[in-house]
């Protein structure tokens, strides 16, 4: 029988970074690309089932439907991440008064469900809950570790399948406007650092050969950090997946990267 924890009662871990830590502040933008691929790697999905921002210290899966059947790794089964209740799994969906719809972005959207497990204590101090662990479980012994493994596969269980979390996640009342409150002061800030750091890695080859794959790789880092909805980030993904013979003059579109970085600084 799965048994019921309160967040002050459930054991936690403290994986990948330090427990405490804010999850909701800019990101150097070099540190975004291993940050997705070890966030990847640990959980066992793929770049397009998780929400990468360069405003928070964590990826968010997106698992509309639960961990079961995506590839999660059973080692990270235990993560609230993939436990997500359906009141934050689903994007919110905001009319203005002429009727046009608008559907939250990745962004605001992570920013909704980090708020949300810092204020309801998923997230705190201590670390993370280990959800397994409070549904009665123990990925360090075997045969639970196993029944979880072979359920996040597609077999039956009625215990794992009548797991249930609405308990341990809160209901933050008007979370939808915080989020979209903060996240436009959190994109001015992780725009101006990222653009602030891309600069200065740039002027640090200013008297060195520029490379095709010097360009491209700070073009691909500056598509994930700098979406300022105006098509740069777009522009930014053709350089950034251009190839061997499409930069004709690196050096120029180098020089044309760092001059429009200076409109991301403090803007």
């Amino acid at each position: 029988m799965v048994r019921s924890m309160t967040t002050t009662t459930a054991p936690r871990r403290r994986p990948g970074h330090e427990a405490g830590a804010p999850l909701l502040a800019p990101v150097h933008p070099l540190d975004l690309p291993p940050l997705l691929e070890r966030f990847c790697a640990d959980f066992g999905l793929g770049v397009g089932d998780v929400a990468l921002t360069p405003m928070s210290s964590t990826l968010v899966p997106i698992l509309p439907d639960g961990p079961r059947g995506t590839g999660v790794n059973v080692d990270s089964a235990w993560h609230p991440l993939l436990w997500l209740p359906p009141r934050l799994t689903t994007r919110i969906a905001t009319y203005d008064v002429d009727g046009n719809v608008t559907v939250e972005d990745d962004e605001t959207w992570v920013v909704r469900v980090l708020l949300d497990v810092t204020l309801s204590g998923v997230y705190d101090d201590d670390g993370w809950v280990d959800m397994i662990a409070a549904a009665g479980f123990d990925l360090d012994v075997e045969p639970d570790r196993q029944r979880v493994a072979n359920w996040l596969a597609g077999s039956a269980d009625d215990d794992l399948d009548s797991i249930d979390f609405h308990h341990l996640f809160g209901d933050i009342d008007d979370s939808a406007n915080i989020a979209v409150e903060t996240v436009e002061e959190l994109r001015k800030q992780g725009r101006s650092l990222s653009a602030e750091a891309l600069a200065g890695t740039i002027d640090d080859h200013a008297t060195a050969p520029v490379s095709a794959d010097l360009v491209r790789g700070i073009a691909a880092v500056a598509a994930l950090a700098l979406d300022d909805r105006t098509g740069w980030s777009e522009a930014m993904q053709i350089v950034a997946a251009s190839g061997p013979g499409d930069l004709i003059a690196p050096d120029e579109t180098l020089a044309s990267i760092r001059g429009d970085l200076n409109r991301f600084v403090d803007a």
